[in-house]
């Protein structure tokens, strides 16, 4: 019996092919899971982010527009309404010195013994100025001689501690503007005014009383509204250099922050930017001397532009 060589095949199996092929699909399996998972949470964070980014900066555009577009309508406010101030100042103290016409080369005895002519004239000249609320003219002791609205005054009142005669009495000034709360003689109730009042002098130079013309704060109310337009985003002062509101539109409204120092130290015009208190609103405003040989008063108007986050 021989032996015979038997050959061997070294072929791999099916099997194998099998088992391998099997091992390396959860491998795979898993690296597809861990990319679509990254994926979703890309997407995920975009759909966060990315709006909340737009939404920045479309606001902070928004903001920007808002605040170039309520700056220009402030410079153009201020401007409007100090003109209309000027020329009504003006016009006071114009009506001032047409009632002094009057009462030139005259005695306290004779203005006093013509009062009921005088108050007519002066009446007269007046009834067309829905501005003026009221004249009146003021011997050198503080006693009324004639008034523009009442027939015959009370020559019993003293005004001679008002603070007018008293600064124009013993000051060099001519123009002296001060603001009061007084009854209205219309209704009744009581009701802002200012008003300008204007040195009599004798020849010879010497104190011979005051003219005074009522400035009605109602008709600065209403100029106010209608350049306004009547929005409760807006708030428009006239004040005096020491500070003092002589008129405002709307009544309630506050004084611009710049209010709080004496405006005689304050720029002859500006603007200023701060938050509005208790209020998450930025407050923008703008000023403007007016007469400043006169010294008389300061426009100010100023708009918030709405809800932003406050500075810290």
């Amino acid at each position: 019996m021989s032996d015979r060589s038997m050959p061997v095949s070294a072929a791999p199996d099916r099997s194998d092919k099998a088992i391998s092929a099997t091992s390396g699909k959860p491998k795979s399996r898993q690296e597809a899971a861990s990319g679509a998972i990254r994926t979703l949470r890309v997407l995920l964070v975009g759909t966060i982010i990315l709006p909340l980014l737009l939404g920045a900066v479309g606001g902070y555009v928004s903001y920007r527009a808002s605040y170039q577009r309520a700056a220009a309508a402030l410079a153009e406010a201020v401007a409007v309404a100090e003109e209309n101030t000027t020329k009504i100042l003006d016009t006071h103290v114009l009506v001032a010195a047409r009632i002094d016409d009057l009462l030139v080369g005259k005695t306290d005895a004779e203005l006093q013994a013509q009062e009921e002519t005088l108050h007519e004239r002066i009446a007269q000249q007046i009834a067309d100025l829905p501005q003026v609320a009221a004249a009146w003219v003021v011997d050198a002791d503080g006693h009324e001689l004639t008034s523009a609205r009442v027939f015959p005054v009370d020559r019993a009142l003293d005004h001679s501690g008002r603070e007018d005669f008293r600064a124009l009495r013993d000051g060099s000034i001519q123009t002296f503007i001060r603001a009061l709360r007084a009854r209205s003689l219309g209704g009744g109730d009581f009701q802002p005014y200012f008003t300008v009042s204007q040195r009599r002098r004798a020849p010879d130079g010497s104190f011979r009383g005051i003219i005074v013309v009522a400035v009605s704060g109602p008709y600065f109310a209403s100029f106010y509204n209608s350049l306004l337009g009547g929005s409760a985003h807006y708030a428009a002062s006239v004040l005096h250099e020491d500070a003092t509101t002589l008129a405002r539109y709307p009544e309630t409204a506050q004084p611009p922050s710049p209010a709080a120092r004496p405006l005689a130290m304050a720029p002859a015009a500006g603007r200023s930017r701060d938050s509005a208190p208790g209020w998450w609103r930025l407050r923008a405003t703008r000023w403007r001397h007016i007469a400043p040989t006169r010294r008389a008063a300061s426009c100010r108007t100023r708009r918030s532009t709405g809800p932003i986050p406050r500075r810290r």
